[in-house]
């Protein structure tokens, strides 16, 4: 392959080696990912170990034409050649600029084990993507120990420029999960972080004191690390902490055990985490901490905690903590499958609560009056799917304003709450022009069912069945023109 290329170059190997080793190596690695990883089974080898192709221009440029986007699928440089510059300087600046820095291959049936060069011999690669393969044996080892010295006596680390590694769905990678993965010494510059469903690793998340000595990640904005069953231990505190800048949190279907961490970061907060996910953890047990409800994530928009263990209630919180955090970001709330208890009253009434006074302060220290229209606008909830069922809340909401502030509310779920009794709340017709998913079945409640739900115009499934309900099916139903779902068996 090599004598080939440059002898198309009018070069020997030879001649080549002293002119542009870097070249050289480059090429070895392109060639050594399409070996090592069952390139001649490849759905698209991508012009891999072409003798007409720089290394660099291993690779087909894919253009969606929906979203007028184009993806690079094979290898691509960083700097740029210029084919009409055949100088010495060129080919000098050739060599320190066209580096390989981006792989992705994804879905392309690659299989074999990964090269240990591939984390050990690229050091200016930012973008590794290889899921959706059948990729096996270990992550090969990289750390800042992994150090050498190049020809002008100058270290390299290893991977210090990577920033986006994902490996997802690889289920026969197998061997430990590696904490350098986790820590800011070995990947500074890492922003995503993607293992979902490489279900033959194990390991344990990097504890509290191993991620406070290492010095966590702070520029990771996503971390998945869904459908690891051998994933176990807790889940760190300080990890999260530590990455500062992190967006996306997914944790789920992993053996991890112990009690949700504390994000509150001593006041401080994730104040860029935007989704929370952390579901299908049969060991995670205890409460849900405060901070989860607070200011301490002011742009979280979805905090998702199905099926885990969970118990107790949800925290009794008032006041200016709670705001704006709640009503203008959190738009998907999903606790159900858990053993969560306790009224919801107060948790409608906080979450939706309007913590200011009839007046307020303004810079000169007057006090300037909150017109009606602007303290309505202040209360309404961006919320628009809560999924509350299979747990063993007592009660529910029946309070105008606070009901009423989920002016967004598409789908409302409640079923299976055995011990929740009482009244449907009246105040439910307030979510006139939004909700289209009512689910209060397998409950205790009982009563009649008001007629103000006919108010529910927008309304898809009504779901009651299996209560204590009594009486007869409001005439205002007939208001319900959209509905496709009506379920009232088993009441009274």
């Amino acid at each position: 392959l090599e004598d080939s290329y440059y002898q198309r170059n009018n070069q020997t190997l030879e001649e080549a080696m002293l002119t542009n080793p870097l070249d050289i190596q480059q090429r070895y690695l392109g060639a050594l990912i399409y070996t090592s990883l069952g390139g001649p089974y490849w759905l698209n080898e991508y012009q891999f170990m072409s003798t007409e192709e720089h290394v660099c221009d291993w690779n087909q440029v894919v253009n969606d034409k929906s979203s007028s986007r184009s993806t690079i699928f094979g290898i691509a440089c960083s700097g740029e050649a210029d084919d009409d510059d055949d100088s010495s300087t060129h080919s000098s600046i050739l060599q320190q600029r066209r580096q390989i820095d981006y792989i992705h291959l994804p879905n392309n049936n690659l299989m074999g084990q990964l090269p240990d060069e591939l984390f050990s011999r690229i050091p200016a690669l930012t973008h590794l993507s290889l899921e959706y393969n059948s990729i096996r044996g270990t992550i090969p080892y990289s750390s800042s120990d992994s150090i050498i010295t190049n020809n002008n006596n100058n270290t390299i680390n290893w991977l210090q420029q990577l920033e986006y590694l994902n490996l997802q769905y690889n289920s026969q990678l197998t061997g430990s999960i590696p904490a350098w993965l986790f820590t800011n010494n070995d990947l500074p510059q890492l922003k995503l972080l993607w293992l979902d469903d490489c279900t033959g690793l194990t390991g344990s998340l990097p504890d509290d004191s191993a991620a406070a000595s290492n010095n966590n990640n702070n520029k990771m904005t996503s971390l998945s690390l869904q459908n690891l069953p051998g994933l176990y231990g807790t889940i760190p505190s300080s990890l999260l902490r530590g990455m500062t800048k992190l967006r996306g949190f997914y944790l789920s279907n992993t053996d991890v055990s112990g009690t949700l961490p504390n994000l509150d970061n001593n006041g401080g907060g994730m104040t860029s985490l935007e989704h929370l996910v952390v579901t299908e953890n049969p060991g995670l047990t205890g409460t849900i901490p405060s901070c989860y409800f607070t200011n301490s994530m002011p742009r979280l928009e979805r905090l998702d905690l199905y099926s885990n263990s969970l118990d107790g209630s949800l925290p009794k919180l008032h006041g200016e903590s709670l705001l704006p955090s709640w009503r203008e970001n959190l738009k998907y709330l999903y606790l159900d499958d858990n053993f969560l208890e306790g009224d919801l009253e107060l948790f409608f009434s906080f979450s939706s609560s309007w913590s200011g006074d009839d007046s307020t302060n303004n810079n000169n220290g007057t006090s300037t009056d909150i017109t009606a229209e602007e303290d309505a606008d202040a209360a309404v909830v961006v919320m628009k799917e809560m999924a509350l069922q299979d747990n063993f809340f007592t009660g529910l909401g029946h309070d105008d304003d606070a009901l009423g502030a989920y002016q967004h509310l598409e789908t409302l779920s409640m079923y299976n709450n055995p011990l929740l009794k009482g009244t449907l709340p009246t105040q439910l017709g307030l979510l006139s022009n939004s909700l289209e998913v009512l689910d209060i079945s397998r409950t205790s409640v009982q009563g009649q069912i008001p007629s103000e739900l006919g108010s529910l115009t927008a309304l898809r499934i009504l779901d009651l069945n299996t209560n204590e309900l009594t009486g007869t099916i409001p005439s205002t139903f007939g208001h319900l023109t959209k509905l496709q779902q009506l379920s009232v068996a088993n009441n009274n």
